[in-house]
C-alpha cells in the first residue's frame, strides 16, 4: 500500500488528470442516462410490445410505432410512425429544449413539417405539389403522434390495442 501512496505522491499531476478524466466520463454517462430517460423513457414504457434490431415497436390500427434505440453516449434517436405498407413515414426527433423536428416521407419525397402539418421550409414546386397531394396522410400521422404523446405522458400502457406493455 505504501508503494501506491508514494507513487501517487510523486505523480500528483498524472493522478489529478486521470481522476479528472474519470469524473468527466462518469458525469457524461449520468447526463446521457438522464437525457435518454427524460426524452425517450415515457415512449419506451408504452411501446415495448415487440423488439426488433434497433427499435421498440408496437402496432396499432395498421400503423407501426417505433422508438429507436439510442446508441450509447449518443444524443440522437427518433420516434417514427409508418403505415405497414411503408408508403409514408413520420419521423420525430425529440430534444430537451426545442419543439421536436418532424419529418414526413412519402414516395421519393422527404419534408420537414411543423406540428400543424405545414411545410417548415420552402420546397420546389414539384415537391410542394407532392406534399399537398399527401397532406392528409401527414395530418393523420401527426394526429397519431399526438395521441401517442398523450399516452406516453399519461403512462398509458394500454394505448396499443389494450395490451399492457411490460416494464
Amino acid at each position: 500500500m505504501s508503494k501506491i501512496k508514494s507513487w501517487v505522491k510523486n505523480h500528483k499531476k498524472i493522478t489529478v488528470a486521470v481522476l479528472t478524466i474519470l469524473i468527466a466520463f462518469l458525469l457524461l454517462n449520468c447526463i446521457w442516462a438522464v437525457y435518454h430517460h427524460i426524452v425517450f423513457g415515457s415512449y419506451e414504457r408504452v411501446t415495448k410490445n415487440d423488439y426488433y434490431a434497433g427499435a421498440n415497436i408496437s402496432i396499432k390500427d395498421g400503423r407501426v410505432y417505433s422508438v429507436s434505440d439510442m446508441t450509447y453516449l449518443s444524443f440522437g434517436g427518433n420516434l417514427s410512425i409508418n403505415d405497414q405498407e411503408n408508403k409514408c413515414f413520420l419521423l420525430v426527433w425529440l430534444t430537451l429544449s426545442d419543439e421536436p423536428k418532424i419529418g414526413f416521407t412519402v414516395g421519393q419525397y422527404n419534408f420537414y413539417i411543423d406540428k400543424d402539418g405545414n411545410l417548415a421550409r420552402e420546397e420546389d414546386d414539384i415537391a410542394e405539389k407532392a406534399y399537398e397531394e399527401n397532406r392528409d396522410l401527414a395530418l393523420d400521422l401527426l394526429n397519431d403522434y399526438n395521441e401517442w404523446t398523450k399516452a406516453a405522458e399519461n403512462n398509458d400502457r394500454t394505448f396499443f390495442n389494450g395490451k399492457i406493455t411490460a416494464d
